[in-house]
């Protein structure tokens, strides 16, 4: 049996990066045939794989047709049905996979108009307002995921986003089995030999994207750290924002009077360059998703954030990474989230400045345990030949685009 991973995109993101480092995992476990990666030739994960010759190339481009090898098991990103690539040219009986790797992923987007998109996914109520119109559209999509489910053929990356989905598609269940997304061990892990931080400069570091729903909670983050910089007058907090995006003039001009800590933006860095900027420079981390596991692969005591696009209100409850629960790396904030008066990211800060080894170990030891590629490699493997959706299995009517459907492409498309 083989396997051919799909994600054919240029720029260093999570899902390239992931099913990068799980090609090149399983092109050395000896459990498949051969891998296959469907990228462009200058994508992300074909350059990350150049230099490997067990990790087979098939070109995609925009437009022509990508045939897949046969007797293989097509790992996607799931995806909704509708949203097939027209690009791919498959046979009936080609087996299937997909990774929930984001709680949108299945969700469809009720409102077809620029700028409004993102409403109904942030607002559980309007999104259920404005289901009654969709109950064709939903019914597909539940059916969809109930077959890939009882096929062993859909799996999520943790439970944020298993609940997120099964909510928004008014889908109940008993128990999701998780396939966490893995990280990679440094050859050589950070040591902190100190017991405590007692080093005057204290270099913190968020590294993500600046768009839409990591901004706010980052917003939020600083000036909260800013407000708790004034109780340690004997520390000089620096703050390294790792990574770019449409959102970062924003960021900067709502950060700009944070006059307690002092704020370096660095920008955009390659996965290599991250990763020596981590080690050398960065005693704490705030991060989400896997950008989360690189700071704990180094044993960076981290701190997972959540996400939102919306103006964080109220006191959010901080939490470190090795205290989440069933792999979640980052969730839609909630009124669960929230706790007046907590003292949450005080508690942290005192953790890590005077009891570093102990929160570096605890960040490590989590990571080791739960998201390293063997262990993520084992559970892919297994997962993957118990596999049993074809293509065939997903009925055509699923494929098509309904008129709202149409309606919202069109929107999109005419606002690029």
């Amino acid at each position: 049996m083989n396997v051919c991973f799909y994600f054919p995109y240029f720029k260093d993101a999570g899902v390239n990066v992931l099913f990068s480092r799980m090609a090149k995992s399983l092109s050395v476990s000896g459990n498949f045939e051969n891998i296959y990666v469907v990228d462009y030739l200058d994508g992300s994960i074909a350059r990350s794989i150049a230099e490997l010759p067990g990790v087979i190339l098939i070109e995609f481009r925009d437009g022509h047709t990508v045939n897949i090898p046969e007797k293989s098991i097509l790992v996607m990103q799931s995806l909704l049905p509708y949203n097939w690539p027209k690009e791919l040219n498959i046979k009936s009986n080609q087996l299937l996979f997909f990774w929930n790797l984001h709680p949108w992923n299945l969700v469809p987007s009720l409102l077809p108009l620029p700028g409004l998109r993102d409403l109904p996914r942030n607002s559980y109520f309007i999104y259920c307002l404005l289901s009654i119109f969709y109950i064709p559209l939903l019914y597909k999509i539940r059916s969809f995921v109930k077959n890939a489910i009882s096929s062993n053929s859909l799996a999520f990356m943790d439970e944020s986003n298993a609940n997120y989905t099964f909510s928004h598609l008014f889908l109940r269940y008993n128990e999701v089995e998780f396939l966490p997304v893995p990280g990679e061990v440094p050859a050589a892990s950070k040591t902190i030999p100190l017991t405590s931080m007692d080093k005057i400069d204290f270099n913190i570091a968020w590294l993500g994207r600046l768009c839409d729903f990591k901004s706010p909670i980052l917003i939020y983050t600083l000036e909260k750290i800013n407000g708790l910089a004034r109780e340690y007058d004997n520390r000089k907090f620096k703050v390294f924002i790792i990574g770019d995006g449409p959102l970062e003039s924003l960021v900067k001009r709502a950060t700009q009077n944070l006059k307690n800590i002092e704020i370096e933006f660095i920008g955009h860095k390659s996965l290599n360059e991250v990763r020596i900027f981590l080690s050398s420079n960065v005693d704490m981390l705030f991060a989400m998703g896997t950008s989360a596991l690189e700071g704990a692969s180094f044993g960076i005591p981290t701190c997972l954030l959540d996400f939102t696009s919306e103006r964080v209100r109220g006191d959010y409850i901080f939490r470190m990474l090795y205290d989440t629960k069933n792999f979640d790396l980052g969730h839609s904030i909630s009124n669960s989230d929230i706790s007046k008066e907590n003292r949450s990211l005080n508690n942290i800060f005192s953790k890590v400045l005077f009891d570093y080894s102990s929160e570096s170990k605890k960040t490590y030891d989590y990571f080791v345990n739960n998201h390293t590629i063997d262990v993520v490699n084992e559970l892919l493997s297994n997962k993957l030949l118990e596999s049993r959706l074809t293509y065939e299995d997903i009925s055509s009517d699923y494929l098509k685009l309904s008129k709202l459907v149409r309606v919202y492409k069109y929107f999109r498309t005419y606002k690029g």
